[in-house]
């Protein structure tokens, strides 16, 4: 996973980008998406 962070890009555009591979199952690709969910909610960034 990496990070874009102030002061690399300007405020308001940061962001989390994730990579995958073929050997990934759903229960990986599931247990990662609730995590964000769950975190996203704790952080108001989603409803």
């Amino acid at each position: 996973m990496n990070a874009f962070i102030r002061p690399g890009v300007p405020p308001g555009l940061e962001m989390l980008r994730t990579s995958y591979m073929a050997t990934h199952e759903d229960v990986h690709l599931d247990k990662i998406l609730n995590v964000f969910s769950e975190v996203g909610k704790k952080m108001g960034v989603i409803s």
